[in-house]
């Protein structure tokens, strides 16, 4: 039995004849079993180039390779039900399915950033004013828990810009944010609520935010 932390008496004793204190009402313990090896190898590249006073270019690319190398899941066969590819039987510490070859979820073959900005002197009483524009573009990315790669989520990329006018003391800014409206969600979870009875299964989708028109204004003493 476990003790509450507002019970004043949980470390007298009392409650633990054996030697044994307890802290919490509720607990909650997990255990992680490595069922194989990755092969993972990938580049990434950054730049900044500045052409003129009034441009200036970055760019970020990050390309990889993350694949499961001699791996085997058993969470296929205990939960979904597939035909095992290797049995207890035959010396396997689990009956499980052969994921080698397949890539590891979560990890994007591409992903790319580039962003431009110009700034110019905006009349004589010293103002200037810039505009950007920028994207981030990422590969199809295999789902959380999905050795089998059969679920993901879509390439994509999102564009987003600015206008802004500016001095010592003021700074006005006009965005946009997802201009295209990309509605590809942010992720996809497979879980449960386990505070029903039966636990329900289901996806849990995060969205993603729509398209975003603004002005921003601020003023510094």
């Amino acid at each position: 039995q476990g003790l509450n932390w507002d019970d004043s008496s949980w470390n007298n004793g009392s409650f633990s004849p054996g030697g044994v204190v307890y802290t919490m009402a509720d607990t909650m313990a997990m255990g992680f079993l490595n069922v194989g090896d990755g092969e993972l190898s990938g580049v990434e590249v950054e730049a900044s180039w500045r052409p003129t006073e009034n441009w200036n270019f970055r760019g970020a690319l990050a390309v990889s390779s993350a694949e499961y190398a001699d791996a085997c899941d058993p969470w296929l066969v205990q939960t979904l039900g597939f035909t095992p590819d290797l049995l207890t039987t035959d010396g396997s510490p689990f009956d499980c399915v052969d994921i080698a070859g397949n890539d590891i979820y979560t990890s994007p073959d591409t992903a790319l950033s580039l962003s431009g900005t110009y700034t110019a002197p905006l009349g004589t009483a010293g103002w200037e004013w810039s505009a950007r524009l920028n994207t981030r573009y990422f590969d199809k990315e295999y789902r959380v828990d999905d050795t089998l790669n059969l679920t993901y989520l879509a390439a994509h990329a999102i564009y987003n810009g600015s206008v802004s006018f500016r001095n010592d003391n003021w700074n006005i800014t006009l965005y946009g944010n997802n201009l295209t409206d990309d509605a590809t969600p942010r992720d996809v979870e497979y879980g449960n609520d386990n505070n029903l009875t039966p636990a329900r299964y289901g996806f849990m989708v995060r969205p993603r935010i729509p398209r975003e028109i603004g002005a921003r204004l601020s003023y510094e003493f």
